[in-house]
Formats: C-alpha cells, structure tokens, sequence
C-alpha cells in the first residue's frame, strides 16, 4: 500500500516536472531580439503586463509594423493616457495614424478572438504578438485555435519587476503555466470529442 502511494507520487512529481519543463521551453522558445523581426502589417499587443506598451510603440517607431493594435485597452483610456511621455511630433503623428485600441477583449481568449476578427476583415496575414514571457506560450495557442492559418511572429518581453528569486516571480510564472495547460487540455479535448447529435442530446 505505502510502496503504490510513493509509486503515485512519484509519477506525479515526473508529471509535473515534464509540464513545467515544456511550459519553461516554450517562454524560452518565444524571446528573440528586434532585430529577427521581419516587417509586417500589424503588431497587436496585448495589455496587463509590464514593458508590453512601450515595446509595441517602439516596434512600431523602428518601422517594424504599419499599424498598431492595443487589444484589450480601458475603454475610458486614450492613447496619450498610456504614453504620457511620448510627446514628439512623431509620436503624435504615429498616435492618430497608426494606432488602434480594441476595448473590447477582457481575458486572453477574448484579445484573440477579437484580433483575428479585425485580421480576417482587413486581409491581414501576418502579424507580430507583444506581451509578456510567462504569458506568450497560452496567447499562441489562443491565437492559433482561432486562426491556424495566421503567421504569427512572436515577441515577448520580461516584466519590469522580474527577479529570479522573488517569489511573485515564482507564482506568476506557476499560475500562468497552469493556465497554458488547462487551455491546452480544453481545446484538444474540444478535437477529440465528437459534436452532440440530435438523438445524444
């Protein structure tokens, strides 16, 4: 009895282990510099975390994208709200030209399911993502379950406050690689789990 318990354990601290280590290899797997970025006609930031904004504007200033979409922005907040110290003429050019705010989405799921909206209306392939590491692995998949077809080049940064060894680090990361992983079971259990018919309902 006590020998099934240990073997239980076990092979659930094995689990564990190999599902973080997947989770880990996939914020990873999303960090490239500016430089790797080839221009497309949209960079879509999603907003909640540290340094997201800043980056989007300044991948959109390096002329790496044409327009901007801020998903998931305070309907009350406006652009010079988010960037109070951008006042060149550049900035506020960009601001009126080339910016736009989706107000609309309220969770991940949301920013990508009212981003390929946007996308598909607009004939747009190929767009750049903004936001955070421990948040890009979970943002793909949504984008990807709503539009496999769009090529997404991924661009992820670390938060201002990130310290290895804080334990709000630690939290942040473990929370987020719980929510990748329920959204990765939902959906491919949604791919193996046949539709109710008539007679089944």
């Amino acid at each position: 009895m006590i020998k099934a318990i240990i073997q239980s354990l076990l092979t659930l601290i094995l689990l564990a282990a190999v599902l973080i280590g997947i989770y880990a290899f996939k914020v990873l797997e999303y960090k490239k510099s500016e430089s790797a970025l080839t221009k497309a006609p949209l960079v879509v930031v999603l907003t909640g975390g540290s340094n997201r904004l800043e980056t989007a504007i300044d991948l959109l200033k390096n002329d790496k994208a044409t327009i901007l979409l801020i998903s998931g922005a305070h309907p009350d907040t406006r652009f010079e709200d988010m960037f109070p110290t951008l006042t060149s003429a550049l900035d506020k050019r960009l601001s009126e030209c080339c910016v736009i705010m989706d107000t609309q989405p309220k969770d991940t799921q949301s920013n990508a399911s009212k981003t390929v909206q946007w996308v598909e209306q607009h004939n747009i392939n190929n767009i750049i993502l903004v936001t955070s590491d421990y948040h890009m692995p979970r943002s793909i998949l949504e984008f990807e379950h709503f539009l496999p077809s769009l090529s997404i080049q991924a661009y992820s940064v670390a938060p201002k406050d990130f310290d290895l060894l804080s334990k709000n680090t630690w939290k942040t990361y473990l929370m987020e690689g719980l929510k990748y992983w329920g959204a990765w079971v939902r959906y491919n259990l949604q791919t193996i789990t046949p539709p109710m018919t008539d007679e089944a309902s």
